[in-house]
């Protein structure tokens, strides 16, 4: 009975950042899968075939259950030409008017359907695919997450032709942020958006930040989920080799240019210039996309002797990283169109025995509070504040604790996603209370209709 009862299980991801590609919106949908896979549903993958452009992580999944999708968008032909130009001209590129007016044209709606991530042709070769997916494995669930907005016009779509479907529309930014000003003409974009996720079931967030931006355009807030950024991390690497003896503060990941980086090397610098930290104890790490930039600002702070930073490595080296060190540093933001900047990299931390130091670009933020009491020893600091001595004698503390050889506390939280639970509850109550998606009436009416 109960065998029966999975065999009806099924979901579709349409998930055009999946495994392989290297960044969190990738490890959000693949967490999605395993968990769901793990659970005995029958799932399936269509993912674009970009994936093998970008810088890859790994992973161990079932093949089978994955189909690449041709696609020809903004992403790739931005990758053909950076592909043909030196680093430098590559920073000059990103840097200029024409590429951020591209960028926002290629995040508005209708651009973002024709030639922005994922484009027409990602579109049609994924809507055909589901299609048959959906009548061979007889799917009641698809789950499709933003970025990029071609994935919930997808499953929009598919809603519109199988009307039993439950849609799980996810969301791991906002596609319309009045801080960044990432699209033109803002209110067509929220009002477009509206429309379509109108037809989905449920609507899941990666915070309650962002969860509460997105109910001010949805009537029914009732629909809304919070699943947060977990992962549970059992893939460790081999630390690039380090001096011994050092007191480590490490930064793994993308710089934006809404975080305030140079907030903590300013205070840094003055714990060294009083004396209190000494420079041959320190040692500062990164390791993401953005060494060239972090490079530049250490080297402008007068910081460059303490330095090591990589280029990106697999994200399993990033976990070792932030395992290994004293001091995990994290950058976010939030003001009042914006907050809840919950990045995978937060639980990332949550799980390392190391202290997080949070520097946030903006307002006191209520959901990163709530999530590093989690954390013994860790804390939030904000620069609408004028925190400099705070932050300061923070990390005089945690040196001093080094010095004494007192470093790292308990982990508290494992990477359990207990709201991926709770949603698989809520989809199993709406399936029970609805046929299956296709009788042989309903198919009739489709070809018909």
């Amino acid at each position: 009975m109960e065998a029966a009862e999975h065999q009806h299980k099924s979901i579709l991801f349409l998930a055009y950042w999946f495994a392989l590609m290297h960044a969190m919106g990738a490890r959000r949908t693949t967490a999605f899968y395993k968990y769901f896979k793990e659970r005995a549903w029958t799932t399936r993958v269509l993912v674009s075939n970009n994936r093998h452009l970008v810088k890859k992580d790994e992973y161990q999944l079932d093949e089978n259950d994955i189909k690449e999708i041709r696609t020809w968008d903004f992403r790739r032909i931005h990758k053909i030409i950076v592909r043909k130009s030196n680093t430098q001209n590559k920073r000059k590129l990103k840097q200029s008017i024409w590429y951020s007016v591209f960028s926002k044209l290629a995040n508005s709606f209708p651009f973002n359907l024709i030639f922005g991530e994922g484009s027409i042709v990602y579109i049609i070769n994924s809507y055909r695919a589901a299609v048959k997916s959906i009548n061979k494995n007889r799917t009641k669930v698809i789950l499709s997450s933003y970025a990029p907005m071609a994935d919930h016009f997808i499953a929009y779509l598919l809603k519109r032709k199988f009307r039993n479907l439950l849609w799980v529309a996810d969301f791991r930014d906002l596609h319309v942020d009045p801080f960044r000003g990432n699209v033109f003409l803002p209110a067509l974009q929220r009002s477009i958006d509206a429309l379509m996720l109108k037809k989905a079931n449920i609507i899941s967030c990666a915070s309650a930040g962002l969860m509460n931006n997105l109910t001010q355009t949805q009537p029914d807030a009732r629909n809304f989920r919070v699943i947060y950024n977990k992962i549970n991390l059992t893939v460790a690497g081999d630390f690039p080799a380090v001096p011994p003896n050092k007191f480590l503060i490490a930064y793994t990941g993308t710089l934006y240019k809404w975080q305030y980086v140079e907030w903590f090397f300013r205070v840094l610098k003055n714990c060294i210039a009083s004396g209190k930290l000494r420079a041959e104890d320190l040692l500062l790490v990164y390791c993401g996309a953005n060494k060239n930039e972090w490079d530049n600002k250490i080297n402008k702070w007068g910081l460059k002797e303490i330095n090591l930073s990589t280029d990106i490595y697999p994200h399993r080296i990033s976990i070792s990283i932030q395992q290994t060190v004293h001091i995990n540093l994290l950058l976010s933001w939030s003001n009042r169109y914006t907050n809840g900047v919950l990045t995978g990299k937060l639980f990332e931390y949550i799980q390392s025995p190391a202290d997080i130091l949070a520097l946030v670009n903006g307002n006191k933020d209520a959901e990163i509070e709530y999530w590093l009491k989690m954390k013994t020893g860790s804390q939030a600091f904000y620069n609408a504040e004028d925190n400099d001595g705070l932050v300061e004698e923070w990390i005089l503390s945690k040196y001093q604790s080094w010095l004494i050889g007192d470093t790292n506390h308990e982990v508290t939280l494992d990477g359990t996603n207990f709201e991926l639970a709770e949603l698989e509850k809520e989809l199993d109550l709406q399936l029970s209370n609805r046929k299956l998606p296709f009788t042989s009436e309903e198919k009739m009416i489709q070809e018909v209709g």
